[in-house]
């Protein structure tokens, strides 16, 4: 349940997880046509639970699907190759160009129907104001991501989204947290990775860094493309310059009732904790990087 990867987005105003739920089921995931390759949606919070878009005090958590069909490369080359082979038995002669890529075409739509269909979701938790009013999706990957901000966009009651705004460049003030400057509920821990312009990348990781060592890598022209970090020593962290987290881990139980209660009232409590726990940590993240010296440990 705990998202193990999160990208963030800011909400202009509450949403209603009622009205959501309605907008949501008319964009749900529905099976996969013989024809397509993937098809996306809404899917229920569970799947022995009806809802789309399920509130616990506040925070909200909805869940997006993708199915794919599984057609790996190499089998549409020897799709290909065979027909290929097959016209030019046909016709004397090896097919040209345009010929090839019409085959192509051909085995695609012939292989996508046999295909195996192969479905994932992605958890995306909303913490409406006093809290965060933040959007938080469980996942990095910038293709999930956008099919799931269009889809969002492609509701019929306005979401109320749009990219966070940092008052200072993220990778500056890493840089100075890498120094010692640190917010008063982070910790630096330690794994740091540095990226030339060039592409050439410098990890340091389960070592002290020395700040000479720090700094001559700054002189020579890398910048901070991840920092391993903690929050209030209960979440960890990799945080990097696009303000995305990666690797997250809970080092500490954030409720010692969450084991209380019945099934359903485990799973109210769970998506409250991710997603307000979640929300705390990129709330502070945020504070710290906006108001740098009013954050400092």
């Amino acid at each position: 349940m705990f998202p193990k990867a999160c990208t963030l987005y800011a909400l202009t105003d509450i949403v209603n997880a009622d009205t959501l739920d309605k907008s949501l089921r008319k964009h749900q995931l529905t099976p996969i046509m013989d024809a397509e390759i993937a098809t996306t949606g809404w899917a229920p919070v569970r799947d022995d639970y009806g809802v789309l878009a399920y509130n616990s005090s506040g925070v909200i958590m909805m869940r997006f699907g993708i199915t794919k069909r599984l057609l790996p490369t190499a089998v549409i080359k020897d799709e290909v190759k065979k027909r290929c082979l097959e016209r030019e038995k046909e016709q004397g002669f090896a097919p040209g160009r345009k010929a090839v890529r019409e085959i192509k075409e051909d085995a695609i739509v012939a292989l996508t129907a046999l295909a195996f269909p192969v479905t994932k979701y992605t958890n995306v938790f909303i913490d409406n104001a006093p809290h965060g009013n933040l959007l938080m999706i469980d996942s990095t990957s910038n293709g999930v991501i956008n099919e799931i901000i269009k889809s969002l966009l492609n509701l019929d009651d306005k979401f109320p989204i749009e990219s966070i705004s940092l008052e200072h460049s993220l990778e500056s003030q890493m840089r100075a947290w890498a120094r010692g400057d640190v917010p008063a509920d982070m910790t630096i821990e330690s794994a740091i990775v540095l990226a030339g312009s060039g592409g050439s990348k410098v990890a340091y990781k389960n070592v002290d860094i020395a700040q000479e060592q720090l700094e001559e890598q700054f002189a020579a022209g890398r910048a901070i493309s991840s920092l391993s970090m903690s929050y209030k020593d209960k979440i960890g962290f990799v945080l990097t310059p696009e303000l995305k987290l990666k690797s997250i881990k809970v080092f500490d139980t954030l409720d010692e009732g969450d084991a209380a209660g019945n099934e359903h009232d485990r799973f109210h409590n769970d998506i409250y904790l991710a997603g307000a726990s979640l929300s705390s940590l990129a709330s502070s993240l945020i504070s710290a990087v906006n108001n740098p010296e009013e954050d400092l440990a």
